[in-house]
């Protein structure tokens, strides 16, 4: 893009009227030399201007198919307002400016995307003289080569546009306007205009309105005050004259307070100053006319009052010891928080006189100068104060810090200062020190952790002897390492079966473990897989055509050489029959009566999703607490697989990856709930089944498998688009829940509630989930989706029976 400067840029508006005004004044005035007169000020300026009605009409016409856009602020029909400016006082010259981004935006020709015709006229200046005008404008855009072929990009600034024939104005009050006034294209226009108009080319013409404002007659402000100086309580005459004589008020400051304000009369205000403190203040006026738009305001002089002040004594300083301990971050206090070897803590004392305990053993500390204090954690017993003639065995230090003044460090001898700079805490002229400490075991503890204060040197101070306990339990506790665990996922139900791809995942790994699977009761290679970043190895296995149905095992091995005989991790699952072969449709020989079409019940897969669930507050509480000492994680959740049916209700299965553990009772209480499922079964509840793995406090494995965990109830789920999701739902703890809970709580205890958002994708034929015609499948009563099948199977079977019967009997 070129940025092109107009031949002529003047360094104000006025540039051009002022050097004429100047010449004018040189030969009229040979002389005697007048100060030029003030200028007024030019405001709420509005200008009208059609560029040209022509080109506007070629720019929006079939030929160019183009645009024309105002820009900025800039109105509908090229209304140019909130124009400012200056005037002379005469009214001869004026200048006014508008808007640096308000303007017109012509587009046209457009070809791939650029348009050859690209015009923008912006921040329009009018400068007036005598008459006449020159109009100013910024234009950016692109040359124009002609209607196929698109120039290069240009910017010109304050381009000398075109002059204007204002003529005379029409007045009213403060407001001028010159209406449509002749406006000719000049030849730095012509340029700038991409060569449409020749210079000497007669434009739309303008109408320029504008407020002009006299300028305000200037006024000075001279202030006295008598007396200068006096004593403290005594007062001053302040008094400032104002001139030319103008009614206002003046308000007079001591520096950039507000001492009183005073109405102007007969050219001068006073005010009697008094209640000044000692010292010296710097004391002035300013003046603020009543008559704003005739004269200005003003500032005074500076004038400084001298207070003479009554001598007195500084009051004594009093030091109280006093010592808050904290955590490491400083802010936090330490309290009853546990702390252990290799925690820091940081200590502030305040109030530790820095001129106290002087004398002492004088070594290594002089005994002419202030001992100071030790600052030290450790275990002390029940009588350890020196002012009380406790012994040092009752002492037992761990870590010390010595609180002294840096004056008192640098008195000490040269061969003692390195060894105390080693425990030295800097104790600050106002008696406060910081101590960042690392703790440890004192040797021989028998008394009570915490942090203690108390004078150096051998001297005894008993305000300076301060103890506060800590909750210090030594060595860090080892939290176990967690015990790998493995889920299987299951595209449909709970149970496999014969052609159904199955998901297996081992949580808890380190990362890179790699991992062998084996499907047993006939051990069957599963596959191999690698853990990755976040622990997690995971495999697919189809279940083969003829596999045999019932129970069977998936053995995890750990896949290194030589190859271990034992499993590390094992789940057992069940495999159901496959599906049997439908009968052959047999049409009719002659035509039957037919009904209405039923469509098929059709499905949506779940394609992602989320989980938010916390399990039970009090039991989080439980676990983070200062009984159980554990860990709780979890409670976000990912949908891995599923489908529901939304065609009346929700209806359906929700499979979700992730998992809740929580540990405690240095891992005798171990709780593990992966893997939940929510089947919905259309009328506003729900069953929610996870495979769960948990022991008691005491370590007692409590269960281990795939549990009817808890009912849900929320309502109706919220369905928009493709999402469904349910906010809140109810959770109600099954007997099933209650016994895998470890026995924390029991059957219908209230659970948090539960929030899920889920994506559906492609449709899919319904199962016994998604199928309405199947029945309530979530509040069954039993501990799995396959609760109502099984009693459906027995139901026939004891029909057949009764037919069976019933038919020997007629025999």
């Amino acid at each position: 893009m070129n940025t092109i400067s107009p031949v002529r840029r003047p360094r104000a508006l006025l540039t051009l009227v002022t050097s004429a005004a100047l010449a004018v004044g040189a030969l009229l005035a040979p002389v005697a030399a007048v100060a030029a007169p003030t200028d007024s000020t030019v405001s709420e300026a509005t200008l009208d201007w059609g560029v040209k009605s022509s080109f506007v009409g070629y720019v929006k016409s079939p030929i160019a198919h183009g645009q024309v856009q105002t820009v900025g602020s800039t109105g509908a029909g090229f209304h140019w307002s909130g124009g400012s400016g200056s005037a002379s006082a005469d009214l001869a010259d004026a200048s006014v400016e508008f808007g640096a981004g308000d303007g017109v935006h012509f587009t046209g020709h457009a070809m791939n995307g650029v348009n050859a015709l690209d015009l923008t006229f912006t921040h329009p200046q009018i400068v007036v003289s005598g008459g006449g005008a020159t109009l100013l404008l910024d234009v950016t855009g692109r040359e124009f080569k002609s209607t196929t072929e698109p120039g290069e990009l240009f910017t010109r600034n304050a381009v000398e546009f075109a002059t204007v024939a204002l003529g005379s104005p029409q007045v009213s009050g403060a407001t001028y306007t010159w209406a449509n006034a002749p406006v000719t294209l000049t030849a730095d226009g012509a340029a700038a205009f991409g060569g449409f108009y020749a210079a000497g080319t007669a434009l739309d013409p303008l109408t320029l309105t504008a407020t002009v404002s006299a300028p305000a007659a200037p006024t000075a402000t001279v202030l006295t005050a008598a007396p200068d100086t006096f004593d403290e309580g005594g007062s001053t005459l302040l008094t400032a004259a104002v001139s030319p004589v103008a009614a206002g008020t003046v308000t007079f400051r001591d520096g950039d307070g507000i001492i009183g304000t005073a109405a102007v009369a007969s050219g001068s205000a006073s005010i009697t100053a008094s209640g000044l403190t000692a010292g010296g203040h710097a004391v002035s006026a300013s003046f603020a006319p009543d008559d704003r738009a005739a004269f200005q305001s003003s500032a005074s002089n500076v004038v400084t009052v001298t207070v003479k002040g009554r001598t007195t004594e500084p009051e004594p300083v009093t030091f109280t010891p006093a010592v808050q301990v904290f955590l490491a971050d400083g802010v936090t206090p330490a309290g009853g928080t546990p702390l252990y070897t290799g925690d820091e803590i940081v200590v502030k004392g305040t109030g530790f006189d820095p001129a106290a305990n002087v004398g002492g053993r004088g070594v290594p500390v002089p005994a002419t100068l202030p001992q100071g204090d030790y600052v030290v954690f450790g275990s002390f017993g029940a009588d350890w104060r020196p002012s009380q003639g406790a012994a040092s065995t009752m002492r037992k230090v761990a870590t010390q810090g010595w609180a002294l003044t840096a004056a008192t460090l640098d008195a000490i001898p040269a061969q003692y200062r390195e060894t105390v700079r080693a425990q030295w805490v800097e104790l600050a002229s106002d008696g406060s020190f910081t101590w960042r400490t690392t703790l440890k075991p004192a040797d021989g503890a028998a008394g009570t952790y915490g942090v203690y204060t108390y004078a150096a040197g051998g001297q005894k101070n008993a305000a300076q002897e301060i103890g506060v306990t800590l909750d210090f339990r030594g060595d860090r506790p080892v939290q176990p390492e967690p015990r790998p665990t493995v889920e299987i996922i299951l595209p449909v139900g709970v149970q496999a079966r014969p052609g159904d791809t199955v998901t297996f995942r081992v949580s808890d790994l380190k990362q890179g473990d790699a991992v062998r699977f084996e499907v047993h009761s006939d051990p069957i290679d599963a596959g191999r897989a690698v853990a990755d970043a976040s622990g997690v190895a995971r495999t697919t296995w189809t279940v083969p055509a003829d596999f045999p149905a019932g129970a069977h095992e998936l053995q995890v091995f750990r896949d290194v050489q030589p190859a271990p005989e034992v499993a590390f991790v094992t789940r057992a699952f069940t495999v159901g029959e496959a599906p049997s072969p439908k009968p052959p449709v047999v049409t009719p020989s002659t035509p039957a009566e037919t009904g209405p079409t039923i469509p098929a019940c059709i499905a949506r897969v779940v394609d992602g999703g989320s989980l938010d669930w916390g399990l039970k507050q009090s039991f989080r509480s439980y676990v983070e607490g200062p009984i159980a000492k554990g860990a709780f994680s979890g409670g976000s959740f990912s949908a891995s697989s599923g489908a529901l049916n939304t065609d009346s209700g929700v209806r359906g299965r929700i499979v979700f990856s992730g998992a809740i553990t929580a540990t405690g009772h240095n891992g005798l209480l171990d709780f593990r709930l992966a893997s939940p499922t929510i089947v919905l079964n259309g009328s506003g509840s729900a069953a929610l089944y996870a495979q769960v793995t948990s022991t008691d406090t005491t370590g007692k494995p409590a269960t281990s498998g795939t549990v009817h965990f808890a009912d849900l109830s929320f309502g109706s789920a919220a369905i928009s688009g493709s999402s469904v999701s349910v906010q809140g739902a109810r959770a109600t703890l099954t007997s099933a829940g209650a016994t895998a809970f470890a026995g924390f709580y029991g059957a219908g205890t209230a659970l948090d509630p539960v929030s899920f958002r889920v994506e559906l994708g492609a449709q899919t034929p319904c199962d016994e989930t998604t199928d309405a015609a199947s029945g309530s499948l979530a509040m069954t009563g039993g501990d799995s989706p396959a609760f109502p099948i099984a009693m459906s199977v027995l139901m026939l079977l004891a029909g057949l029976t009764l037919v069976a019967i019933r038919r020997r009997r007629a025999a």
